[in-house]
């Protein structure tokens, strides 16, 4: 733990600063080791004020939730609220008892979708038209080449696909479902159909279509980058619940890209399916390093709201 990661030393009663750390350590093995009474005895003993000292209290909240499976509303607020702000090592603990009190009440549960933190707001609504006209501008430089040779069908098709790529990076998933759909139909060859299709089935955690359009997309691109068709495999090993085989995909995920926190989350998943903490704890610690989006809210919105 960095010296900015080291808890707060206030609100003790009359500790000194190392004793205090000590305690926080201590709460945090007991917590490893399953002693999840004794982890809330401890931080109730040892700290004066848990409002001033936010990853003690959130060890005290997620050792109660590991040990009832559950928490008032009011607690899942508190812990919304505070969990951002508490070390590396306390919210890789807090998301790790909230994924394993998901998937205990929801085996099928594959975690969170991946998504991105959209600022609000007149500044996030100008950033947001930004994006789509920079896609678009993208997007018509990749084709105009083509697009001037392009007849009916063809050109209806990468009409659709544009239109489809647009509505999905606004989340709209079920109307850009059906442009790419609209898309292969009019051009049953369409490789950016295709791929879009494969995109946004993953992306929506369907594992039947994606692997139908993996494999169309397979037969139609047989010289497609092997990197991306081995990442997609992955994804799609994951929805089918095959996290074992997904383990070697993801890390080599992570390792490519350290600052994607998608890959370290779905990692950590992978191990919690299997059985290996320690190895979820580290995926989910070096995912925090990230700027990931807010999973923790995501998370503790789909228990409260169940």
């Amino acid at each position: 733990m960095s010296p900015a990661e080291t808890p707060d030393s206030s609100g003790l009663h009359g500790k000194h600063p190392t004793e205090n750390a000590r305690s926080f350590f201590a709460a945090v093995e007991l917590f490893d080791k399953g002693d999840y009474q004794q982890t809330i005895e401890l931080v109730d003993n040892s700290f004066a004020s848990l409002s001033e000292n936010v990853s003690a209290r959130v060890v005290a909240l997620i050792s109660e939730l590991a040990l009832k499976g559950d928490l008032p509303k009011e607690d899942f607020i508190l812990l919304s609220r505070i969990g951002n702000h508490a070390v590396t090592k306390v919210k890789a603990r807090l998301l790790f008892v909230l994924e394993n009190v998901i998937w205990e009440k929801n085996s099928a549960d594959k975690g969170e979708p991946f998504f991105e933190k959209d600022l609000q707001g007149a500044i996030g609504f100008l950033l947001r038209q930004i994006d789509n006209l920079a896609l678009r501008i993208l997007w018509l430089a990749n084709h105009i080449t083509n697009f001037a040779k392009q007849k009916g069908s063809r050109r209806r098709a990468n009409v659709l696909v544009i239109d489809g790529i647009l509505l999905q990076g606004q989340g709209r998933h079920d109307t850009a479902l059906e442009k790419y759909l609209s898309a292969l139909k009019s051009d049953p060859a369409n490789l950016d159909a295709i791929e879009s299709l494969l995109d946004i089935s993953i992306e929506t955690g369907n594992p039947d279509d994606s692997e139908r359009f993996f494999l169309m997309l397979k037969k139609e691109d047989p010289n497609k980058d092997s990197t991306l068709l081995e990442r997609w495999h992955t994804d799609i090993c994951f929805l089918q619940g095959k996290y074992a085989k997904t383990i070697h995909g993801f890390q080599k995920d992570t390792r490519a890209d350290k600052y994607d926190y998608f890959p370290f989350y779905r990692l950590g998943l992978a191990f919690l399916r299997t059985g290996q903490k320690e190895k979820v704890l580290t995926a989910f610690s070096s995912m925090f390093k990230t700027a990931e989006p807010g999973l923790i809210e995501k998370r503790i919105s789909r228990i409260v709201r169940r």
